[in-house]
């Protein structure tokens, strides 16, 4: 290579450099605090694109025993689905009282979809044990944010709404659904509070999910009107270039 094409190339990769579009700094990581126990202490964060998961076999706080507890996003997103989940085998109130965990999973970094965009929030409980209070003692609501901040934790976003699975009787599942406006790069954020009477336990399984928004069916109908008009319209401009020409 010449030394005049050398010093082209590498001022084409400087520029490219230069102006290439920032890549957002994606992590997933998991937060827990104990109502009168441990304080909030993010418990494991991991920043693998495209396929962050984070995992624990067992895994004690505080007053609070879990098996197979986890969460994973494919943040930064893919341009059909933007994703978050998580969930647990058990989780178990081991004290003595009943006792309060706030669990918090984000997710930042995500760059697509975005746009006007459908938002889902799930979550499925299955409880095992009431433990030693009586049923309506055992409590669990669970949200989920969705952040054009782009914030680890954040709650400033759009939400569905908060969720309250029931944990009176086996399983429960809720769903809800909603529109909004997102930009690159946004976070998607869970928010758990549980209340456990002593010795109760139950699982959980949750999502959190971006979809682009499909067109309104009078946009789409629209279209196909449209296009006869457009093929007269065509057809009309060629026949008078025809005339023009002879």
């Amino acid at each position: 290579m010449t030394l005049q094409k050398c010093i082209w190339s590498f001022g084409v990769l400087a520029v490219t450099l230069i102006f290439a579009p920032a890549q957002a700094n994606a992590a997933l990581r998991i937060r827990l605090t104990e109502t009168g126990g441990p304080a909030a202490t993010e418990i494991a964060t991991n920043s693998t694109p495209f396929a962050q998961s984070i995992n624990f076999p067992t895994l004690v706080f505080g007053d609070f025993f879990f098996t197979s507890f986890g969460a994973s996003s494919n943040s930064p997103g893919f341009a059909a689905v933007a994703l978050a989940t998580s969930a647990t085998v058990t989780v178990t109130n081991t004290g003595l009282t009943s006792h309060k965990l706030m669990i918090e999973i984000s997710s930042n970094g995500f760059t697509q979809p975005v746009g006007t965009t459908t938002i889902t929030s799930n979550i499925g409980t299955t409880k095992f044990s009431q433990g030693s209070g009586s049923a309506a003692g055992n409590t669990v609501t669970f949200q989920s944010y969705f952040n054009n901040d782009n914030g680890d934790y954040s709650t400033t976003g759009t939400t569905t709404g908060l969720q309250t699975p029931s944990l009176l009787g086996g399983s429960s599942n809720d769903s809800q659904t909603g529109t909004t406006t997102l930009t690159s790069p946004y976070s998607l954020v869970q928010v758990f509070i549980i209340e456990l009477n002593s010795g109760a336990s139950f699982n959980f399984s949750t999502s959190s999910i971006v979809n682009p928004s499909v067109p309104e069916p009078a946009t789409i109908v629209g279209a196909f009107v449209g296009l006869p008009i457009l093929g007269m319209w065509l057809r009309r401009q060629k026949a008078k270039r025809i005339l023009v020409n002879r």
